[in-house]
């Protein structure tokens, strides 16, 4: 009996050990050096690969500290990669990504993702209070800290005007509140921490024009205050970028 229970359960322990084994292949090494994002983060002549797959090929680029730059393109142009190389969840296969003069690879990439405020093209709101969503419940994140994120994001007024405002429920997955307050809700999250480099991932795909126009002047009043890096294929991040840069199968243009 015991054996044909080892039996019945092998395969699933081996897919288990196959995870594990994929996980530990995965696993980061971090750097030594403490980043220092005072000037710029640089790519320089960039390429990635996945297997015979080009994804990038020989990009070098240059997003000064203040800047509010925006990558547009299609669709499977190479935008989301570009992000994922600037956050250090993919290694270029060619080329390097400088923050000022230090290499990522060799900084520590919890003390870099530290400084990174990332806002994503799916928002993901809680069914609690503002202030839980704003802070995700991070005991060292005070009400004036959520105060100032949600003024910078332009909610304050909205969360103010709620009946027990900062702990007003915004209901299973914000469905209390509209389109473009949960995505102002969820660019408070992510300058709560007060980051160095907010990143937009296409953060307006998602909402109406008269949404899309109003979020666009509260992040366009962010600029100099705070480097941003959208990534879009609509106009409005587009049209309040100092910089647009064009990709299209891996290549950049200005």
């Amino acid at each position: 009996r015991y054996y044909q229970k080892m039996v019945s359960q092998e395969s699933a322990y081996r897919s288990l050990m196959r995870t594990v084994d994929n996980a530990e292949q995965a696993r980061e090494v971090d750097g030594s050096q403490s980043p220092h994002f005072t000037r710029e983060i640089r790519l320089d002549q960039v390429g990635f690969a996945i297997g015979a797959k080009q994804i990038l090929r020989d990009v070098s680029l240059s997003i000064p500290v203040g800047s509010f730059t925006t990558l547009v393109g299609p669709s499977g142009s190479g935008k989301t990669t570009v992000v994922d190389l600037v956050t250090g969840l993919l290694k270029p296969t060619a080329g390097r990504v400088l923050v000022d003069d230090t290499p990522l690879a060799d900084c520590s990439l919890e003390q870099w993702r530290h400084m990174i405020g990332y806002v994503p093209q799916e928002v993901l709101l809680l069914h609690d209070s503002v202030l839980t969503n704003v802070t995700l419940g991070d005991p060292a994140l005070t009400e004036a800290d959520t105060e100032w994120a949600l003024r910078a994001a332009g909610a304050w007024d909205f969360v103010a005007a709620m009946p027990e405002g900062l702990h007003t429920v915004v209901g299973e997955r914000g469905g209390k509140v509209s389109g473009g307050q949960r995505q102002r809700l969820c660019i408070a999250r992510a300058l709560v921490r007060r980051p160095k480099l907010l990143i937009l991932d296409e953060a307006t795909s998602a909402l109406d024009p008269a949404s899309e126009a109003a979020l666009c002047a509260t992040l366009g009043e962010l600029r100099g205050s705070i480097t941003v890096l959208a990534v879009s294929h609509q106009s409005g991040l587009a049209d309040i970028a100092e910089r647009v840069i064009h990709i299209d199968q891996g290549t950049l243009s200005s």
